[in-house]
């Protein structure tokens, strides 16, 4: 359950009000990825979120084939877990189509927590309903896999 209303697209950033919003925004950086490219990034000292178009995460399995993930798509947040618990994985990503994405450090994220407390409460909630969906996609996913 949350108390927040979603007033932002941005999946990050959908609980900030407008003001709060240019503010936390002006921090994000772009990046742009062609099609078909495969790329790493530090999930663990930063936020990300698909400005627009697709990409799939994945790791290798143990005879070193991908194993893929959910795909995630416009302004959905990307593979948040590690930023959490502050343990680097192996995941990779693969645009599926010509992709922007939006970096949030977390050095100025955690200045932006200390200054504005509730702006850290509403990014939290978001990060908590993105980790929550995923983890119930992932868990119907295992389960239509492992009833095939």
């Amino acid at each position: 359950m949350n108390i927040f209303s979603r007033l932002q697209d941005n999946d990050l950033l959908k609980y900030l009000n407008d003001q709060e919003y240019a503010f936390v925004s002006g921090f994000g950086k772009e990046f742009v990825y062609q099609k078909n490219t495969i790329f790493q990034i530090d999930t663990c000292l930063n936020l990300y979120v698909i400005k627009n178009g697709k990409i799939s995460h994945f790791t290798y399995d143990k005879e070193n084939l991908p194993l893929f993930f959910e795909e995630c798509g416009d302004l959905e947040i990307l593979w948040e877990p590690p930023f959490f618990f502050q343990k680097p994985d192996n995941i990779e990503f693969l645009c599926s189509e010509e992709t922007t994405i939006i970096q949030y450090s977390k050095d100025e994220l955690d200045n932006v927590f200390s200054a504005h407390p509730l702006i850290e409460l509403k990014i939290q909630a978001a990060l908590n309903d993105s980790l929550c969906e995923k983890n119930i996609k992932l868990t119907q996913r295992v389960l239509r896999d492992t009833n095939e």
